[in-house]
This record gives structure tokens, sequence and C-alpha cells, in this order.
């Protein structure tokens, strides 16, 4: 990374484990940047802030990985929006490097308003964000996955004013071959990286919670199945019903998978019965909204389409998927023929 001139390194989820050795291979010349500092073995080796001069303005680059284990979604964009609104006034223009997925990161858009930063920079929407998205005073720009694409900005320093984007293209990278083989070390190294992170995961939770019969009796699957009786047993025969399982199945039961496998743990940060038997559960598609937007009592309203997997189907954790062929597999409209809503 000194050799490719990097200014700075996001501390994101696996960077967790490795980036002590990134700043032991360049000490001093590639600063470990995150936007709200953690009690961890980094804390030391970490700046909320990277900013550099370049033509006469100052660039500052910060990061923010997933929210850590115990902290909900709520508080973290909140903690979130205010350090970037701080550090907005440190230099005259702020790229946030993002692991928030495309709904998180418009999330905090929303929240910072004018105050945010200028650009955040995702790392896995290529195939749903082609183009940039202007949100307020921020841009989100599209990005690619895995490495097989690069994204390139163009920004323009005016005379007077701050600098702004002009154009963004997002282009396939050098690769070897029609695809990118997967690097066997890597792959082992990732798979590793996982198991160890389960094993210190596991070792702070309930053990009774991995048990195949706390996957029942709690979730939203309670107060929802009164009513809507063939959606909930239309949805115990969908992989969705399963998504935590499928984690402890395959060794990736970790805060960072949790975000997406499970709607509680998302919601509260917390791995508890509801958390492992609600899996994704009905308000993890049918958020809780207003009295006008739903006639359920408890405000659940329609799915937003597309935009309702997006954030969990990305192009790096969900490569083949496809909004039509998918949904027929979790589709649970009512059958009035006779059978029970």
């Amino acid at each position: 990374m000194g050799a490719d001139r990097y200014d700075a390194v996001g501390v994101g989820a696996l960077d967790l484990q490795y980036a002590r050795e990134y700043a032991q291979a360049a000490p001093g010349q590639i600063p470990l940047v995150r936007a709200l500092p953690r009690d961890d073995a980094l804390a030391r080796l970490s700046v909320d802030l990277r900013v550099k001069r370049l033509r006469g303005r100052d660039i500052g680059v910060t990061s923010l990985p997933p929210p850590p284990e115990g902290t909900g979604r709520e508080a973290y964009l909140d903690a979130a929006a205010r350090a970037l609104a701080e550090m907005r006034q440190r230099c005259d223009f702020l790229v946030l490097l993002s692991q928030l997925g495309l709904e998180g990161d418009l999330e905090l858009a929303r929240r910072c308003g004018s105050a945010g930063p200028h650009a955040i920079i995702g790392n896995m929407e290529a195939a749903t964000l082609r183009e940039p998205l202007h949100v307020g005073d921020t841009v989100l720009l599209p990005t690619g996955a895995g490495g097989t694409h690069v994204g390139i900005a163009e920004i323009v320093f005016p005379a007077w004013g701050r600098p702004r984007i002009e154009h963004v293209a997002v282009v396939p990278a050098k690769v070897e071959g029609p695809n990118r083989a997967a690097d066997p070390a890597i792959e082992d190294t990732i798979a590793r990286f996982y198991e160890s992170e389960q094993d210190a995961f596991v070792a702070r939770i309930d053990r009774r919670l991995l048990a195949a019969e706390m996957a029942e009796g709690a979730g939203d699957e309670q107060r929802c199945g009164s009513c809507h009786r063939h959606a909930v047993a239309t949805w115990r025969e969908t992989a969705h019903s399963r998504a935590v399982d499928t984690l402890i199945e395959r060794k990736r039961l970790v805060p960072e998978c949790l975000t997406c496998h499970s709607t509680r743990y998302a919601a509260t940060g917390r791995f508890d019965h509801a958390a492992r038997a609600g899996d994704v559960d009905c308000t993890g598609c049918h958020p809780v909204g207003s009295e006008k937007e739903s006639a359920c009592p408890e405000k659940a309203a329609r799915t937003r389409g597309v935009a309702s997997c997006a954030s969990c189907h990305t192009p790096a954790h969900s490569p083949g998927f496809n909004y039509t062929s998918y949904l027929s597999r979790v589709n649970h409209a009512w059958k009035p023929a006779g059978i029970p809503r």
C-alpha cells in the first residue's frame, strides 16, 4: 500500500484483525482512519480524520466500519452524523469510506443534511448503483465489488468555493482472464478469520441460542401471525426463516453477517432469543411506518420493492441475485381460496 501511495486505510470489518500489520509495514506512512473511536487493539494506531493538502484545499478522509456488537443501528448512525459534522469543519472536502451498505449510506446522508461528508464511497453496490446519488450536499459514488471494478471521480477545484465532483465512472479493473480467479490463500485466510470471529462471538452469548429449538417462539412471527397466518406459514418455508441457521452451519455467526441475517439483531445489536428465532422476519421487509402507509395495527408497511433487498443482496454477498426470481422464493401473498390468512 505504501508503494501504491495510499493516503489512508479505512478500518473495516476484516481490517480489524489485520490493520495492525498494515501499520507495522509502513509506520507513520499509512494512517488508519475511522470516524468513531473504539476501545480495542487499534485505538492507538487510528486517527479519526486524515487531511491532505491538494491544490490549496484540505481534503479529508475518514471511514465507518459496521456497528460494533451491542450497538443498535440508530444510535450508531446518530453518533456518526455528529462526528462527521465536526470533521467537515476541519477540511474543505470530506470523503467517507463506508461499510454500512447502500441503505445505511442513504440514511446517514439524510441525517447529516448539509453538514455531512461531501462524498460517500461504499464498497458493494456496483450492481444497484450505476449513477451517483445526490442526497443534500452529499454524493454517493457508485463503486465496484470484490476488486472487479474501479471507480474514477473527477474533482473540480474552482478558484473560489469548495471542490466539487463533476464526473464519475465505474470501469472494469485490469484482471487476468475473463474472470477474476479467487486466490486460495486469501480465501483460506478469510475463512480462518470468520471462524475465529465466530468463536469469540459465541463465547460472549448464551450457547443455548445455537440449538435448533431456540429458533422458535419469538420474533415478528408472534405479533403478526395471529392475523397473517398464511403469510407466516409460507414464510416458514423460505430461506429467510432459516437465515441464522445458515450462518451457524457456515461458521459465519458474527455481528457483520447477523446484520443481514437477523432483523432483530440489526435493530438492537443484541443476539437474544428474538434475534435467534426471528431470522429475516416480517419487519425486515415490511418496515414499521405511519398509519397512512398501512392498515396493520403494528403499522407494518408494504415493501419497497427491490430497495428492500438491495442492502443485503449485494453483488459481493449475493452475486446471483435477481429480484424477480428471488421474489418468487419468498412471496407469501394471501391466497383467498379457503386458506386462512
